[in-house]
């Protein structure tokens, strides 16, 4: 009983000198832009950013769909699953359907399909297994 009292107070002397530290350093009247150790910054793309799980695909042999992620940030650094459209080189779009921030199409067909957002666009290219 004693070593468990003795050890809970050792813990919360631990805990108020870290207190006492951390209170002193956010107290100083420094410059805040000096020090950035504690900041994070988000950059964007001026252009967005588009982004694809795969970009050589191999559908299987049996004919069963492979699935493709794409996400799109845009400029304002807003994910925007809405504005992915994918076409396929026929020119025929492929329906997605959103699941979260992201847009996920069921490929079916070879050939090269082009995934576009914003002013982003990727090519991605689909060939079947040789097995």
């Amino acid at each position: 009983m004693k070593t468990r009292h003795f050890l809970m107070m050792a813990i919360l002397a631990v805990g108020i000198a870290m207190t006492s530290v951390m209170m002193a350093s956010c107290s100083k009247e420094d410059d805040p832009t000096e020090n950035l150790d504690n900041s994070s910054l988000d950059v964007n793309d001026p252009e967005g950013t588009l982004e694809v799980s795969e970009t050589n695909i191999i559908l299987p042999s049996d004919g069963k769909s492979v699935k493709l992620i794409a996400t799109y940030k845009s400029p304002k650094g807003l994910y925007e699953p809405t504005a992915i459209h994918m076409y396929h080189e026929d020119g025929k779009e492929v329906a997605g359907v959103q699941d979260g921030d992201n847009m996920v199409f069921d490929i079916v067909r070879v050939g090269t399909y082009t995934v576009s957002a914003g002013s982003r666009s990727l090519t991605v290219k689909v060939r079947i297994s040789s097995m």
